[in-house]
């Protein structure tokens, strides 16, 4: 049978390992996001300068921009549009996942057991401190979310 202690220690160990995890895939998804961001805008000035080439061929003479380029320049607008979209759900989903692990968290810190011996009770404050320390790694990282501008 598994005694308190052994669960409150398993409960750490499970809390500090769930953590690393979700930074961990929380700050790759970002980067993902900013290097997408990166090469969209790379494509797009590389886009803006072969579509604006035909415009400068002769001093003070336009030439008229030819259909693909009109639909390749709309075609990247709509890249960039569906770019912020992304950057804005991606931010809002992150943010409410985080709030209801934080909130699971509390609720979890705010549970007062009946502990009788010195060891589980040493366990216990221990597992709280692990709880308390997640949930600030969680907070660091929903203010980094925050900062994460989806129409940059």
């Amino acid at each position: 049978m598994l005694n308190l202690e052994s669960y409150y220690r398993n409960a750490m160990a499970k809390c500090e390992e769930l953590t690393l995890e979700i930074v961990t895939n929380t700050n790759t998804v970002l980067s993902s996001i900013k290097i997408l961001e990166e090469k969209i805008a790379g494509v797009g000035e590389t886009v803006s300068a072969a579509t604006d080439a035909g415009n400068h061929l002769d001093k003070g003479v336009s030439q008229p921009v030819s259909l693909p380029a009109v639909m390749l320049e709309r075609e990247m607008t709509d890249l960039f549009f569906s770019l912020n979209k992304l950057k804005t759900t991606v931010r809002t989903q992150l943010s409410i996942v985080l709030q209801q692990l934080k909130e699971t968290l509390t609720d979890a810190i705010a549970a007062t057991p009946t502990i009788n011996d010195m060891t589980t009770l040493i366990t216990y404050n221990r597992y709280q401190q692990v709880l308390i320390t997640s949930i600030k790694k969680l907070e660091c990282l929903e203010e980094n979310l925050c900062m994460f501008n989806p129409h940059s």
